[in-house]
């Protein structure tokens, strides 16, 4: 027998789109109280000497670093602590869920405006936003920003190791598949599977055989730290039948009609989920078992539920798709086979 191991993956971005306000909805300033503060407590920069800036209006900010931040509706709205000298200490994207400024803001703004997400309509923005600190490099790059304004007291975008890290985190964005369903092969021994719907795995068998699936996740990834998962449960996956005595007609008639001998039979869709919440991915791996005319070298590491479910489709193969086939050819009226598992 022969055997389809697919190994998958579950990107973490789960698309971009919309746009703008909708509906004529109005722009109505409110406040929002924000606390400042600097890496480090770094000497020399007095709080109470710095300013918030929004496109709303600008604010003082006290000696104790609160200040009332003003946004449009309720944001995120782009906002920047500004020094007496005009130059900008700190940024971030203001709400009433978000209200501090400070270094991990600062980098979290960077990092969403260099990667485009300003670009982005309606929920796209919110999810870069939200995301951001989940891509490969993040960290250190949020790292580079912290040591670079407690060592000057304001923010300096051209600081070289902010920008060296910086361009590492958007390269490997750019050279890594950042969203859906990545699958290892895609087809083996005529069944194929289609990953184009995110969070969604889809099975095509083409040969006229029996197959079914066994699906388990097999760990996960967190920031850069694959998790193995050893003992997660395998689930049955059913797969429709090819074989017209297993069911399916419109399988030799169709040719008649000009249609494919036997016509590839489609699975209803999968559920491949991106778990835990603050997984970058998610690897599943998928068994397929039937009878083929290699016994390949998985057998043997099969779990017993698969191996016996395999001898079953041997026994159905034999009886329902070949002897049965036979028998009823002789011994039954061309409209009385209605034969079932």
């Amino acid at each position: 027998m022969r055997y389809l191991w697919l190994t998958l993956i579950i990107g973490l971005l789960s698309g971009c789109g919309g746009g703008g306000l909708s509906n004529g909805a109005a722009l109505q300033a409110k406040n929002v109280p924000s606390t400042i503060s600097l890496a480090g407590a770094r000497a020399g920069v007095a709080l109470d000497s710095l300013t918030v800036h929004t496109s709303v209006k600008t604010t003082p900010v006290s000696g104790s670093g609160e200040a009332e931040v003003a946004i449009y509706n309720d944001g995120p709205q782009h906002t920047r602590v500004v020094d007496p000298q005009g130059r900008t200490v700190l940024m971030g994207f203001v709400s009433p869920s978000h209200p501090s400024l400070n270094a991990s803001s600062t980098a979290q703004a960077m990092a969403y405006m260099a990667v485009g997400g300003i670009f982005m309509k309606e929920a796209g923005r919110m999810t870069v936003l939200d995301n951001i600190h989940t891509l490969a490099g993040y960290d250190a790059f949020e790292d580079a920003v912290e040591a670079q304004i407690t060592n000057d007291g304001y923010l300096d975008p051209e600081d070289a190791t902010v920008q060296s890290a910086l361009g590492t985190m958007v390269n490997n964005l750019m050279t890594t598949k950042a969203r859906g369903v990545i699958a290892t092969p895609t087809s083996a021994t005529g069944l194929s599977v289609d990953t184009t719907v995110d969070d969604k795995l889809t099975f095509t068998n083409v040969y006229l055989r029996r197959v079914t699936l066994f699906m388990r996740r097999t760990g996960h990834r967190i920031g850069n730290t694959d998790v193995d998962e050893p003992n997660t449960p395998w689930q049955k996956l059913e797969m429709p039948v090819v074989a017209r005595y297993g069911g399916i007609t419109g399988t030799i008639d169709g040719f008649l009609k000009g249609e494919v001998a036997y016509t590839p039979v489609t699975s209803d869709p999968f559920d491949i989920l991106l778990t835990p919440n603050n997984a970058k991915r998610t690897y599943y791996q998928v068994n397929a078992v039937g009878p083929g005319s290699d016994p390949g070298t998985l057998f043997e590491d099969l779990p017993e539920a698969q191996k016996d479910e395999l001898r079953m489709l041997e026994l159905k193969t034999i009886f329902l798709d070949a002897f049965l086939v036979l028998i009823a050819n002789a011994a039954i009226p061309v409209k009385g086979d209605q034969v079932d598992d």
